[in-house]
């Protein structure tokens, strides 16, 4: 679909004046720059095959989706605020994979009642205070940690 001159800066006027149809008729206009742009990113990555650059856009669509206020002057304006939203979710992307190699993936067990070993008023809680104290002493950021 081919924009007319003009055409995708009013859209983005009326998105940014609450026109949530100016948003559905906005996204194929710039679809496929924004593809383009994806797929230049994705070029750029070490392992390009992690991401596509269509789930990119859609990425994208979904953040532009949930965009609270637009606050684009014009199409060179808001391709740029897409690159950098593309950026963005590259970066997440990418911590994302680092978090997994370091175990991310690990379950996870929630806290509860039943965890609890040390009752408020025991002997073993004047027990735990003397052991923080102690420890302390020797090194203060692992009572922190404790």
């Amino acid at each position: 679909m081919q924009a007319v001159k003009g055409e995708i800066t009013l859209l983005l006027g009326k998105w940014k004046e609450g026109d949530p149809s100016a948003f559905k008729e906005l996204m194929p206009l710039v679809y496929p720059h924004l593809r383009q742009v994806a797929a230049a990113y994705i070029r750029r990555e070490r392992n390009p095959d992690v991401l596509e650059a269509t789930a990119l856009v859609h990425e994208l669509y979904l953040r532009l989706l949930n965009q609270k206020k637009a606050e684009w002057d014009d199409r060179q304006h808001f391709y740029t605020f897409a690159a950098k939203i593309m950026r963005m979710i590259l970066i997440d992307h990418a911590r994302e994979c680092q978090a997994q190699m370091r175990g991310g993936g690990q379950e996870r067990i929630p806290l509860s009642e039943d965890l609890v070993w040390v009752n408020i008023g025991s002997p073993e809680l004047l027990d735990l205070n003397r052991a923080l104290n102690d420890l302390g002493a020797l090194d203060a950021y692992k009572v922190q940690l404790v």
